[in-house]
């Protein structure tokens, strides 16, 4: 979100426009153009009195919805367990990597994702990183489950 004075020190002037970036991360069954149209309508809704809003949609992606019952998701999640000594959850929750719903219907094929980072290593934010030791058992529980995927 931007707006009024940008520089260093002091600027009492009350700003002439304002803009924001807004990313969805959509789930399930989501309509992007649907939550589109949403997001437009709720700012028409609320603009100051005499103000104009111009919105752009730089991207749209369909959500993918991932069957944690799957047996290519359970061979990973026997990886994880093997490496890791604990069994993964799997949270319904939202992301944005558009390529994955993509593959998911052009190729009709299952997708397993495989995150090794942790909240506490703030990704895609300031002081983001990566510990090693998550680097090192990621090498590892990726081998596990190409191993298991090849003895099926």
């Amino acid at each position: 979100i931007t707006g009024g004075f940008q520089g260093e020190g002091l600027k009492t002037i009350v700003p002439n426009q304002a803009s924001a970036k807004i990313s969805c991360r959509l789930v399930g069954e989501q309509n992007p153009q649907a939550v589109y149209e949403a997001i437009q309508s709720h700012l028409q809704t609320h603009k100051p009195a005499g103000a104009q809003i111009e919105t752009e949609q730089l991207i749209q992606a369909d959500p993918v919805a991932i069957d944690s019952k799957d047996a290519y998701i359970q061979t990973a999640a026997d990886a994880y367990e093997e490496v890791y000594g604990v069994r993964p959850l799997f949270p319904k929750e939202g992301g944005s990597i558009p390529i994955v719903e993509v593959f998911a219907s052009v190729l009709k094929a299952p997708v397993v994702l495989m995150g090794f980072g942790l909240p506490s290593e703030n990704l895609h934010a300031p002081n983001e990183h990566f510990h090693l030791e998550n680097f090192t058992k990621g090498i590892v529980t990726a081998a596990n489950y190409y191993t298991r995927l090849g003895n099926q």
